[in-house]
């Protein structure tokens, strides 16, 4: 599968430009720090691939993935996160 668009959610910068600049070499890549901003973004356009930090501020990954896939089941979403914590992972 080629995705066309992927959105990036995580709220530490670096890491989010980092991520962006690498994926806009061959795809649309578009940043968000929060997963409200992101949602809202959904909602006008629907990416094909979500890139989604599972430690936010306000609402969590986890809420954010429900939520995603509430507005449109077919996005593929790919949870990222800078902890070690394996309970949360799994």
């Amino acid at each position: 599968m080629h995705a066309d668009t992927i959105y990036v959610v995580d709220d530490e910068t670096v890491a989010r430009t980092g991520m962006i600049r690498v994926l806009e070499q061959d795809f649309t890549a578009r940043g968000f720090a929060t997963a409200e901003e992101a949602l809202a973004a959904i909602k006008e356009s629907a990416p094909d691939v979500v890139l989604l930090d599972i430690g936010l501020p306000g609402m969590s990954g986890i809420d954010a993935l429900r939520e995603i896939k509430r507005i449109d089941p077919d996005i593929v979403v790919i949870m990222i996160t800078a902890y070690e914590d394996i309970g949360t992972v799994v």
